[in-house]
This record gives C-alpha cells, structure tokens and sequence, in this order.
C-alpha cells in the first residue's frame, strides 16, 4: 500500500519494505537491501522485484537488475534471468559489462566479454533476445575492452537479423578498425552504412578522413570532402584541420593549400591547430621538389607569412585587443 510517509510491500515475511518517501517512491539502495534481506527465498525475491518494476515512480538500476541476476544465477534460474534482462531493455536501463558476465557465468561461458559472439548463441537458446539497442552497447563494450575481432562479428551478427546498428556503431567500428590499419573493413563499414540508407553526419565523415589519412589513402580522404559537398554535409573545423593535417603529410602540400583557402572562404574559420599543423610543415623545405626550387620555396615562404599574419590576428582578435597590437605596427 502507499501512503503519505512512503511506500509498504507485504510479502509472507510481513511489512517488507518502508522507502521513507511520497507517493510509492524508493532508490535503488533500498531495493537491493529489500532484496538482500530476502534473498534465502529467490521466489520471493524475483516476486517483489517484479512488484517494484510496476510502481510508478520507482524505476529500477543497473544495480538492482545486476543484483537480481546474480542472485537468480546462484539459484540456477536462467529463465527468470532472461526475464530481468528483457525488462531492462524495455524500461531502457543500461546493460554494463557485469551485467553480460554474470549471464555468460550463468551460461557456462567462459574466457571473458570476448566470448560474446559464442555467448549469443547459448543466450538465444535460453530465451535471452537482444534487441538493436542491447546489440549497440554489447559492441562498444567490446570495443571498450579492445576485442575489434569480436566486435565485428557481433556486428555481422545484427546485420543477419536485419537490425540497423546506429550511426554511432558505425563510427566506433570505424575508428577501432582504423587504428587497426584495416582499411578494407572501414571501406566495407562505409558501402553498407550507405546500402543500409543511413546518411554520414560530419562526426562521421571526420572520422573515415582521418583514418583514411592515418593510413595513406590520401586520395579517397581527400574525395571525402567533395562527398559531403554533395550530400549537403558541411565540413567544420575539424573536418578541414585533420584532412588539412593529412594532406600536408603526405607532402600534397598545394592541396593543403587548397583546402584552406576553401575553409577560410567557408563559415568554419581556420583555428589555432590549423595554423600551426600548416606553419609547421611549411617551413619545412625537405618535401619541395629540387626542379624549381626557388620559385617554389619563395611561393611556400609567401604562404607561411600569410599564415603567420592571419594567426596572430586571430589570437590577437580573440584577446580583444586587436588595435593594441596593430597601432604600434602602423605607426
């Protein structure tokens, strides 16, 4: 019953629980102490947490359901194990790494998070069915604990069940592949992100530029650019710096040029890390060819006195004393 000081369950153990607060209200805290006391019982445990998930104002945690798993594990009952994972994936509560481990334990699955892929499998059999949202944060747990190869293939797994990853998996499957220096995953991660209909936001695209760049597919990155022209996703500033970044070492040092003067015409305005990855490597004559040297080290020293001048009265326009310096300059 609820009343004015708080909310009371009734179990065969009497008044079980008091929260202490209005209108049927109780943390977290005191769910899992509730639990705890009645643990003997995993009847009437998994009866009161079920009791607790229909009140209104109580919405259960990451700890209370891990807890409830654990305990129903102990007392071999993976079916109502497989109940409390789908309430958390309906009441959207997240799944941690615990919560995964204690089912694969339950399940006899051993050697870790990295065992997923063959642990879906026994979950499945055992009535544990993950939707997209479960199947999102299982691969960037793994992707957290550096487990790619695992991370993949839980991947093509939702891809076989006609679920769509989000956008965000995409990216995240994107950068740990990347680092990988697997560029044929990331261009296979990219076709079926477009065969998929998901449309590449900027974050995104940044992040296929600079894996592409870190590993020397400098034309492709470079294509990017003109990709999100054509699909209306304008670059910002991070965009054009790290396309900026590796272009310049890869020694393509007039399509660096290139690309900011297309940022400074643009809305997103060159920032203090453009500048400097600019000014550095040109004042670097090591990349210039040694067939018309002069001309060409005179066009990079104009340049770089360009850069220089528009850095320093970007720093000084951001310090709001932009006369200050110019006046002694001019006079």
């Amino acid at each position: 019953m609820v009343g004015l000081c708080g909310s009371v369950m009734k179990s065969s153990h009497g008044l079980m629980a008091v929260s202490g607060k209005p209108n049927g209200g109780m943390s977290s805290e005191e769910a899992i102490r509730v639990l705890k006391s009645i643990s003997s019982d995993p009847e009437e445990a998994f009866s009161f947490f079920k009791s607790v998930a229909q009140l209104p104002n109580v919405v259960h945690s990451t700890e209370t359901c891990n807890y409830m798993l654990e305990l129903l594990m102990v007392h071999r009952r993976v079916g109502d194990m497989a109940v409390v994972f789908d309430l958390m994936q309906k009441q959207i509560i997240y799944r941690n790494l615990n919560t995964y481990l204690i089912i694969f334990k339950a399940l006899h699955v051993k050697g870790g998070i990295r065992q997923a892929p063959f642990a879906l499998e026994r979950m499945r059999k055992e009535g544990f069915v993950l939707n997209g949202n479960s199947y999102n944060g299982l691969i960037h747990l793994l992707l957290q604990s550096g487990c790619c190869k695992q991370a993949l293939e839980v991947y093509r797994r939702v891809i076989s069940e006609g679920i769509k990853p989000s956008l965000k998996t995409y990216s995240a499957l994107v950068v740990a592949s990347g680092k990988r220096r697997d560029i044929e995953t990331v261009m296979g991660l990219l076709e079926e992100v477009e065969s998929l209909g998901l449309r590449l936001n900027v974050y995104t695209f940044t992040i296929c530029i600079r894996v592409l760049g870190r590993a020397g597919k400098i034309d492709e990155a470079y294509g990017h650019l003109k990709r999100m022209d054509d699909e209306g996703c304008g670059p910002d500033v991070i965009t054009y710096t790290v396309l900026i970044n590796a272009l310049c070492h890869a020694g393509k040092l007039d399509k660096a040029k290139e690309v900011f003067l297309k940022m400074k015409s643009s809305s997103h305005k060159p920032d203090r890390v453009t500048y400097i990855t600019l000014l550095d490597k040109f004042s670097d004559p090591g990349d210039l060819d040694t067939q018309n040297f002069g001309a060409r080290w005179k066009q990079m020293v104009m340049f770089q006195m360009l850069l220089l001048s528009q850095y320093l009265l970007m720093l000084y326009a951001k310090q709001g004393s932009l006369m200050k310096h110019l006046v002694p300059l001019i006079t």
